[in-house]
C-alpha cells in the first residue's frame, strides 16, 4: 500500500510538474495524470477505506491537474505541485496576516466529536431490521456532514495559520434553500467547482446549460463510482453513483415546481427532505468501506434462497414417501 500511494502521488506530482504551458507538455501532462487511474485497482483492497483514498485521490488529482492545465495562472512548479495536492483552489486565495484561529479549531474539535459518535453509532444499530436500517442511515447522514465540517475547518484552521484564506469551499449546507443551491454554492466547492469549471461552463457557453447540468452529474457519479468500485466493486458503485443520477431529475423538476418561489421555511424543509431520503444511496457505500456487513436486503435474499431450498428438499422427500413400492424407478 505504500508503494502504491507513493506511486499515485508521485504521478500526480510529475504531472503537475510537465503542465504549465500550451501545447505538447498540457496534453503530456494529463495523460501522466489519468495513468494515475490505472494503479489504485492493482493494489491491495484491505483496508477498504485507504483503497478508496487512494482512488480517491487519483481520480480528483486528475481532474484538477486537467483543470490547471486549462488556467495555469503563472504559477511556478513548486506552487503547482502544492496546488494540485492543496484542499482548496491556490489561485485564488488571499495572502492574509498569519493568526490562530480558536473559531475554525473549536469546529474542528465539535465536528468531528459529532462524526465519531454517529459513526461508531451506526456501527452500533447495524442493519438486522428495517427500524435499525433507518437510524443507522439517520446517524450516517449526519456523520457525512460532520465530518466534511471537520475536514473543512482543519483546512481553514491550517491555512490561517499559514497566512492564506482560501475561497468559501463549504458553506453551512445545512441553510441551503434548494437542491441547485446546495450543489452550486454550498456543498463541497473544492470538486464541484472543478466540474463545474470542466464540465458544465463549456456546454453552458454554448447554450447548453441543461446538458451542462446533466455533464456535470454524470461526471460526478463516474468519480465517486470509480473510488467505491476499486475496493467494494460494481455493486456499491452502481449505488453511490444512483445517488448522484438522482440529482438531475430532482434539479429540473425544482425548476418545474418553482421552488424558488416557495417560502423559505418551505425550501428548507424541501432541499432537506429531498436530500435526506436519497443519502443512503450515498452513505451506506461509504459505511461499507469502513465495516462491510450484509444489509436487510442481503438478509431477505439469503433467507428466500434457503426457504427455496427446504421447499425443494421437502417436495423430493414428499414424492419419495409416496412412491409405490412396486416403482420401478430409483
Amino acid at each position: 500500500m505504500v508503494l502504491l500511494v507513493a506511486s499515485v502521488f508521485g504521478l500526480l506530482a510529475v504531472s503537475a510538474a510537465i503542465g504549465g504551458a500550451p501545447g505538447v507538455r498540457t496534453w503530456i501532462s494529463n495523460l501522466v495524470a489519468f495513468a494515475a487511474l490505472a494503479l489504485p485497482p492493482l493494489g491491495a483492497k484491505d483496508p477498504a477505506w485507504l483503497s478508496a483514498m487512494v482512488a480517491l485521490s487519483a481520480a480528483f488529482g486528475a481532474l484538477t491537474i486537467v483543470d490547471l492545465n486549462r488556467d495555469p495562472a503563472d504559477l511556478t512548479l513548486p506552487q503547482r505541485v502544492f496546488h494540485v495536492f492543496a484542499l482548496y483552489d491556490t489561485r485564488i486565495a488571499v495572502r492574509i496576516a498569519p493568526y490562530f484561529d480558536g473559531a475554525r479549531l473549536f469546529e474542528l474539535v465539535a465536528f468531528q466529536a459529532v462524526a465519531v459518535i454517529t459513526l461508531g453509532g451506526a456501527w452500533v444499530v447495524g442493519a438486522k431490521t428495517l427500524d435499525a436500517l433507518a437510524l443507522r442511515w439517520l446517524l450516517a447522514a449526519v456523520f457525512g456532514y460532520a465530518a466534511w465540517g471537520a475536514l473543512t475547518a482543519t483546512v481553514l484552521f491550517v491555512s490561517h495559520a499559514r497566512g492564506v484564506h482560501p475561497a468559501p469551499f463549504h458553506v453551512r449546507p445545512i441553510l441551503s434553500r434548494s437542491v441547485a443551491e446546495f450543489w452550486n454554492r454550498r456543498w463541497n466547492r473544492i470538486v464541484g467547482a472543478v466540474l463545474e469549471r470542466t464540465f458544465y461552463r463549456p456546454l453552458a457557453r454554448r447554450r447548453h446549460p441543461r446538458f451542462g447540468i446533466v455533464a456535470t452529474f454524470v461526471a460526478s457519479a463516474a468519480l465517486h463510482m470509480y473510488f467505491i468500485a476499486v475496493p467494494l466493486g460494481a455493486r456499491w458503485a452502481a449505488v453511490i453513483g444512483a445517488f448522484f443520477l438522482l440529482q438531475i431529475p430532482v434539479v429540473f423538476v425544482e425548476r418545474w415546481l418553482r421552488v424558488t418561489r416557495w417560502s423559505s421555511v418551505a425550501r428548507r424543509v424541501w432541499t432537506v427532505a429531498v436530500l435526506g431520503l436519497a443519502s443512503p444511496l450515498h452513505m451506506e457505500p461509504c459505511l461499507q468501506l469502513v465495516e462491510p456487513q450484509p444489509l436487510l436486503w442481503g438478509r431477505a435474499l439469503e433467507v428466500g434462497r434457503v426457504s427455496q431450498n427446504l421447499v425443494v428438499e421437502a417436495a423430493t422427500v414428499g414424492s419419495t414417501q409416496h412412491r409405490s413400492p412396486h416403482d420401478p424407478t430409483p
